[in-house]
C-alpha cells in the first residue's frame, strides 16, 4: 500500500465529479460499494463500463473519450496490466486532471507517464477509505 500526503488526497476529493472506470452494477462487486459510497457523499459519477445503460442512477459511458467534459478524477478499478492504457486513453483525450488507482493495483509504466505529463496519480489506496478517514 501507498503512503501520499493528506494535503494531495485532500485535492483529489476536493472535486465533486468522478469517472469510475469498471463501475460494476453488481452490488456485491467493491467498485459499486465505492460508488455508492461516494454519490451517498455528494459525488456526481460518470460510470465507464461495458454494458448497461445506468448505474446508480448515473448514464453509463462506453469509454473515457465519451465524457461529456473533463472530470475531476478519473477513478480506476481495472487490473493492474489494463492501468496503463486506460491512462494513455486519459491523456490522449484530456477528460480528467487526476487519475486515482484503487486498493490493491499499481502500474509503475502509468505512473511515469502521468508524472510526464504533468497529472497527479495516486496509486494503491481506496478512494472510499481516505474519504472517511479524512472526513473530507
Amino acid at each position: 500500500m501507498q503512503s501520499y500526503d493528506d494535503a494531495l488526497i485532500k485535492s483529489f476529493l476536493s472535486g465533486k465529479h468522478i469517472a469510475i472506470v469498471g463501475l460494476s452494477d453488481n452490488p456485491d462487486k467493491v467498485s459499486y460499494q465505492v460508488g455508492k459510497y461516494l454519490k451517498n457523499n455528494g459525488y456526481k459519477l460518470y460510470p465507464i463500463y461495458p454494458k448497461g445503460d445506468e448505474i446508480l442512477g448515473f448514464k453509463v459511458y462506453r469509454n473515457i473519450a465519451e465524457l461529456p467534459y473533463k472530470v475531476d478524477v478519473l477513478n480506476i478499478f481495472r487490473k493492474s496490466e489494463a492501468i496503463l492504457d486506460i491512462v494513455k486513453e486519459a491523456i490522449d483525450s484530456q477528460k480528467t486532471s487526476r487519475i486515482w488507482v484503487q486498493l490493491g493495483l499499481h502500474n509503475q509504466e502509468a505512473k511515469k507517464l502521468c508524472a510526464e505529463h504533468n497529472i497527479p496519480y495516486i496509486e494503491d489506496i481506496c478512494i472510499k477509505i481516505e474519504h472517511q478517514r479524512l472526513g473530507v
